[in-house]
């Protein structure tokens, strides 16, 4: 998969910074345990908007297609998730234990 890059993921709060690889890997939003695990706060809050595609670090557009298992898991403040058009699969369990979240 090659290492992440930083992209800003748009919250309906603002903007943070993500360190993101072209799927979203199992528990990418469950806090900050590892730098270069995709990952933003899980005390984020509101809605969470996953963009149609990244721009590597050398300039590569490419497509966000996956949403792996418990990649929101426990983020208990995400109250609506915007996919990109261009997810293709989303795992089971990949917003388990999401108590706010109503829409996807």
């Amino acid at each position: 998969m090659g290492k992440p890059f930083i992209v800003q993921v748009r919250t309906d709060k603002g903007t943070v910074p993500m360190a993101f690889h072209t799927r979203i890997e199992y528990g990418c939003f469950v806090g900050y345990q590892e730098y270069n695990k995709p990952c933003i706060p899980i005390e984020t809050k509101g809605e969470i908007f996953i963009p149609d595609s990244v721009v590597t670090p050398d300039g590569q557009t490419l497509p966000v297609r996956w949403i792996s298992r418990g990649s929101f898991q426990g983020c208990q403040n995400i109250t609506k998730v915007h996919l990109s058009h261009a997810i293709e699969y989303i795992s089971d369990y990949a917003f388990q234990n999401c108590k706010s979240l109503r829409e996807i």
